[in-house]
């Protein structure tokens, strides 16, 4: 099915945009934005809503799409237009008033001029290109670039296979079928200095009918004949194996050169997809196709390399399932192929797709049926067998779990098969999706993918975690902690390991309990000046965090990664309470104990290995923002009151939101720079000042008596020894000696968790 064919209005009518609901086929990123726009209009009216009866005209008529789209275009025009979208302007506030009228003038005018009417015509209106943005977005392409790890090249295709497992598999597909594709190769134009020259010998051209359409259309580019060659091509190899006993493709090439695709801003050339998707999105883009019709003669430049890592970033974002992501590179007659694992950027050069000579003879054509053959080896590899960690025929909505000893009899400690599928008769459980949990990812180093689910009725986060093999896996610090009977953490239903090692990586699953939200949305809607027990309840989730913090400092784990989202806020027996999770940069400091070894030897890792690993890696883990003065300055020892430190700027940057200091900019003791160390200087003097509270954004004289108590308790308790401030010694190299401010500690601890503390550092922390 061709996406550029398919009826254009798809979506929730309320929320198309102009040009969508008149049927214009083009879209952009501007689409979505406008979209969201609607989105944000119609929750908005809810709150400061007109208080009329009927639906507003900005959202009526949805049984008639072009005449909502009429309206629109007229509605935006007016002074009044808030109104005819249900919205009163004299409930606003102000700043909201400025960022829907900011979002207005973005959408609808250019250079003072009014565009809605412009939008209902065909062809697509053209939006000017924003220098700003375009130099934001080659700057962002840039950083991408340089997070990548280096690209290392492999000789052939064959031993880039035989990296991936696939070596035997394909020794046997190329003596199998060796010369089936030769007599398309016979018929391949000529790719020389940028333009694509028919081929000259005058060859039948049965195989490839669309050959002569593509390389003669009038006004095409030679980018775009090459790209349609290719495709033909595709097709062409497609039906040629179909007559034959090769092994069927699973994938269909469709051309995404002048739209982006769906889900995303992105316009790769060509992507393959698997043949099962219909609709489909940036999330299931199997392989992705970039092209120049140059040819690339050494190492690929950095505008063409920042383009292909922005599809791979997409992908490892929305696709679940990933194990590595292929992206195939068409540089004049030259076909490349990049792969990136979560520890790797691996080149192979597959070989000459079109002829690289004006006046080929006939022997330069042998050399291409070669590259065919290798071209549909790695297209008839299906999702499980080359890039993803199960198979399936479209995007799964779905995965089965089940322990790998229940399946093939063998005892493997906690291993575990997954399949998209299919699901195994002994010992297997269903986790059905319901939506991601959007979070930025890297290129590449350990990566998260959390999903919300359904298991049993119940609603859980299914987490997919991959992981270096020389780290310790989140899973065995919930067994450490539930082994240790440590309270406040999140129930596991289901958990394995997945993937022992995979270059030098390994995959974890983990179907965990739903605990709530997030620790600043929990405090803004509990909103202060209407919940008379917030204090006691923001006192009872402090308690709460401490508690679980330093219980399992006792047995060892040290949570390391203390932020607004690991702070999950839920009800529980009528009251709310805190839970801590993620779990995943903690740390083992009793790694050599017998009690950590059996752990280890559970979950398939070299406790000492692991250990040795643990005290000397990046000491900079982590959420900068909510990181301690010490972590940010990169000083090693680490310890609870690390952790409570971090505690306290969640505190700090919950509450800036409910009590704004009025700035018109980030606070200091909150702000951005690019090395973290300048925010571990810039917040050692802060927290010395009387007006500290400033510095982090909060007007202290909006807030409550007892939460300033509570917040000076635990500055004086983290920053000041016998009166004196200590702030500035956690700046220098070596680890500052602690010592328990019980009278501090009391305003948020419970007496308990202070006599652990106490004991703990008496006894073992200097």
């Amino acid at each position: 099915m061709n996406e550029e064919a398919h009826d254009p209005i798809t979506g929730t009518p309320k929320y198309m945009s102009i040009s969508t609901l008149l049927g214009i086929q083009y879209r952009s990123v501007i689409t979505d934005i406008e979209s969201f726009f609607y989105v944000m209009l119609n929750a908005l009216r809810s709150i400061y809503s007109t208080g009329l009866h009927e639906t507003p005209v900005g959202f009526g008529f949805q049984r008639c799409l072009r005449a909502l789209g009429y309206i629109r275009a007229t509605s935006l025009i007016r002074e009044e237009w808030l109104a005819d979208f249900g919205i009163e302007r004299g409930k606003l506030p102000s700043k909201l008033l400025h960022i829907l009228g900011a979002m207005r003038r973005f959408l609808f005018y250019k250079d003072g001029e009014y565009i809605g009417y412009c939008l209902t015509e065909m062809p697509p209106y053209e939006y000017p290109v924003d220098e700003a943005s375009a130099k934001a977005y080659k700057e962002r392409r840039k950083a991408l670039v340089s997070s990548a790890i280096d690209i290392s090249t492999v000789e052939n295709f064959k031993a880039f296979l035989k990296r991936f497992g696939h070596g035997q598999k394909y020794q046997t597909f190329v003596s199998r079928y060796k010369g089936l594709f030769d007599d398309i190769a016979q018929v391949a134009p000529s790719v020389v200095d940028g333009k694509v020259i028919p081929n000259q010998h005058g060859l039948a051209e049965s195989y490839l009918p669309n050959y002569p359409n593509a390389l003669t259309s009038v006004g095409r580019s030679n980018q775009a004949r090459l790209l349609a060659c290719f495709k033909e091509l595709v097709r062409a190899m497609g039906e040629k194996a179909a007559a034959s006993d090769a092994p069927e493709m699973p994938y269909r090439c469709e051309d995404y050169q002048n739209m982006p695709v769906s889900g995303s801003a992105h316009q790769p050339d060509l992507v393959f997809v698997c043949r099962g998707e219909r609709h489909f999105t940036i999330g299931a883009v199997h392989m992705p196709l970039e092209a120049k019709v140059l040819r690339n003669t050494g190492d690929i430049d950095d505008e063409d390399l920042g383009q292909i890592l922005y599809y791979v970033q997409a992908i490892w974002q929305t696709q679940v399932t990933r194990m590595f992501v292929p992206v195939l590179f068409l540089h004049g007659s030259l076909l490349s192929l990049f792969v990136f694992t979560r520890n790797e950027s691996i080149r192979v050069n597959i070989g000459d797709v079109f002829v690289a000579a004006d006046e080929p003879s006939l022997d330069a054509y042998g050399p291409i049926g070669t590259t065919l053959l290798n071209i549909y080896f790695l297209l008839s590899l299906s999702p499980g067998e080359f890039g993803h960690i199960c198979d399936f025929t479209q995007t799964p909505d779905r995965l089965y779990f089940a322990p790998r000893f229940s399946i093939t009899g063998a005892d493997t400690s906690q291993s575990a098969l997954v399949s998209a599928s299919s699901r195994w008769r002994d010992g297997s459980i269903e986790v059905v999706f319901a939506s991601r949990f959007e979070r930025q990812v890297s290129l590449h180093g350990r990566l998260t993918r959390i999903v919300k689910a359904r298991y049993n009725s119940q609603d859980v986060f299914l987490k997919l975690s991959w992981l270096a093999t020389n780290r310790i896996p989140e899973n065995a610090i919930y067994d450490i902690l539930a082994s240790n009977h440590v309270q406040r953490i999140p129930r596991v239903y289901s958990s394995g390991l997945l993937i022992e090692s995979f270059r030098d990586y390994r995959l974890d699953y983990m179907v965990m309990e739903d605990c709530g939200t997030s620790f600043s949305n929990a405090l803004a809607m509990l909103n202060p000046r209407r919940n008379p027990s917030f204090v006691e309840v923001l006192k009872r989730i402090i308690n709460d965090v401490t508690s679980c913090l330093v219980d399992a400092s006792v047995v060892g784990i040290l949570h390391q990664n203390i932020s607004d989202s690991s702070i999950a806020i839920r009800t529980a027996s009528g009251r709310l309470s805190a839970c801590i999770i993620d779990w995943g940069h903690a740390k083992d400091t009793c790694w050599e104990s017998n009690a950590s070894r059996d752990i280890s030897r559970k979950w398939n890792y070299d406790s000492e290995r692991v250990g040795k690993t643990e005290e000397d890696h990046d000491l900079t883990t982590g959420t900068a923002e909510y990181m301690g003065i010490s972590t940010l300055l990169g000083v090693k020892y680490r310890s609870v009151i690390t952790d409570i430190e971090s505690l306290f700027y969640v505190i700090l940057d919950a509450l800036r939101g409910i009590y704004f200091a009025g700035l018109d900019e980030a606070p200091i003791g909150f702000s951005s720079y690019e090395d973290p160390k300048i925010l571990g200087y810039v917040r050692a003097p802060c927290l010395y000042r009387n007006k500290w509270l400033v510095d982090f954004g909060i007007n202290p004289r909006g807030v409550p008596l007892e939460i300033l108590n509570i917040l000076e308790a635990m500055r004086r308790f983290l920053f000041f020894k016998d009166g004196e401030y200590i702030g500035l010694y956690l700046i220098q190299e070596s680890p500052y000696k602690y010592s328990i401010d019980e009278a501090s500690a009391r305003v948020f601890m419970s007496k308990d968790t202070i006599a652990l503390l106490k004991d703990r550092f008496s006894n073992s922390e200097s």
